[in-house]
């Protein structure tokens, strides 16, 4: 989440709402889907990791206390490498889950080789990665080629837009993602032996 100072006090408040509402309306419980939040301005403000795992209610609670930092750049860089830092630090037994970083930002970083860089490091860690453009001086072709593909970038005008793509971003997360479950163990009941008379 971009935390730079060119996002005003409401623009913060509805950037935190869109991720709330995002996480509320997935399927978040430790056998299925894991989610965190990163801060980004000129530094790393606020982190709430994955491990350990966050029920829902604690990681939308925890996303209404976030800070706006209102640094004076926009380090997506940065941001992103904590994000490629935070996947390898997972337990083993969430190795094979399907990595996804959502980057929401009003304008071009700070240093877009260094945001490319990081974002192809990303990708060859298998996370596959959506970027949010907010506005209308976004620098689009950055954030396409930060996204995975075109179709996982999302351009909106403002703040309170991001409510518009709501369900194309919550579409896209479950196609990319495959929750396996183990499959229940049933029992065979014991077979009862055949009753043989006695010779008489």
């Amino acid at each position: 989440m971009d935390g730079s100072d060119s996002i005003d006090q409401q623009e913060w408040e509805q950037e935190k709402s869109f991720v709330s509402r995002l996480v509320n309306d997935l399927d978040i419980s430790k056998d299925a889907i894991h989610a965190g939040v990163v801060i980004y301005s000129a530094d790393i403000g606020d982190h709430i990791g994955l491990t350990p795992f966050k029920p829902k209610p604690v990681l939308r609670a925890r996303i209404t206390t976030l800070r706006h930092p209102t640094g004076i750049s926009t380090n997506t860089a940065k941001g992103i490498e904590r994000v490629r830092e935070t996947f390898m630090s997972q337990p083993a037994n969430r190795k094979g889950a399907q990595k996804i970083l959502i980057v929401i930002t009003d304008g071009s970083s700070e240093n877009p080789q260094a945001t490319l860089e990081q974002a192809k490091l990303a990708k060859e860690q298998g996370i596959r990665i959506f970027s949010v453009g907010v506005g209308n001086n976004i620098f689009t072709e950055e954030l396409k080629q930060i996204a995975s593909s075109e179709k996982k970038y999302y351009p909106v005008p403002d703040f309170n837009a991001l409510r518009s793509i709501e369900a194309d971003v919550r579409e896209m997360i479950c196609r990319v993602i495959t929750t396996t479950k183990t499959p229940p163990v049933t029992f065979a009941p014991p077979t009862t032996p055949p009753f043989i008379p006695p010779p008489q």
